[in-house]
């Protein structure tokens, strides 16, 4: 039996990323080697590696994205560690935000294919400068890693405050917070198209501080029971992220994230 392909693996620097990112991506392709070098946390004591979220990401790599993850990662490969250790293939996931998009006469936007397909060429040739020929996975949540877990909502958002409410509760928390993502934060424009978030008026707007917003400022089981007779919800990029992050389908989210995700999605089940 042939030693599965290592990748080397330069996700994101953000808490959501940190613990389950390598998880979702063996659901994709189990028959590769992932090795995770960014984000990665410093040495944890006993009772930290048993608190998940206690973990933490070294210094110098929290919240790196964009072109600091791209120079990081072109950094580490021309480095004599990476010829040493085998690697076969580099994987970069990332947040889209608001890149590779262009906005329309209306206000709102649009997927610029001809920008996407720019920075992934620029990206594989100065990478290929340094590893020639070496394949690269560009694997970009659009707009942000949230959309995921709005995509498969019966394993994301729908789903993980199930140990906070009653089954009751939560399922009509699900309802509620369903309804008002489609009609108050993606609306008519992005709900069957969420890739394409977020202009608004030539303005853009993050879509995890809108859910985060949402959940802090709405009570969603207002009209099902007094507040005081439920506990109160938020939203963690490190804690309900993880946990999604670790629950959610990819062949699900396939079916509603169709370009940026598919690009990646069949980049990995291909290498």
């Amino acid at each position: 039996m042939s030693e599965k392909k290592r990748v080397a693996c330069f996700f994101t620097a953000g808490y959501t990323e940190l613990n389950a990112m390598k998880s979702f991506m063996r659901k994709i392709n189990d028959g590769v080697e992932y090795i995770q070098l960014c984000p990665i946390g410093p040495r944890k004591s006993k009772g930290a590696i048993k608190d998940r979220h206690k973990h933490q990401i070294l210094k110098e790599q929290n919240g790196m994205t964009g072109e600091k993850l791209i120079d990081f990662a072109a950094e580490f490969i021309g480095k004599k560690r990476f010829e040493e250790e085998g690697y076969e293939a580099i994987l970069i996931e990332d947040d889209k935000d608001g890149r590779f998009l262009s906005v329309q006469e209306d206000g709102t936007g649009i997927i610029d294919e001809d920008s996407w397909k720019c920075f992934k060429n620029r990206v594989i040739e100065r990478l290929n400068k340094i590893r020639p020929d070496i394949p690269v996975i560009f694997f970009y949540a659009a707009p942000e890693i949230e959309a995921w877990f709005l995509a498969d909502w019966s394993n994301g958002f729908g789903n993980v405050y199930k140990d906070v409410y009653t089954v009751r509760q939560n399922e009509y928390f699900s309802i509620k917070f369903r309804k008002y993502v489609n009609d108050s934060i993606l609306t008519d424009t992005y709900r069957n198209c969420i890739e394409r978030y977020g202009y608004f008026e030539e303005k853009y707007r993050k879509l995890s501080a809108e859910i985060q917003r949402a959940l802090q400022e709405i009570d969603f089981l207002e009209d099902y029971m007094p507040e005081k007779e439920h506990p109160t919800i938020s939203y963690s990029k490190d804690k309900q992220g993880g946990i999604m992050l670790e629950c959610v389908n990819p062949k699900t989210i396939l079916q509603n994230c169709s370009f940026f995700f598919k690009d990646g999605y069949q980049s990995l089940q291909t290498l």
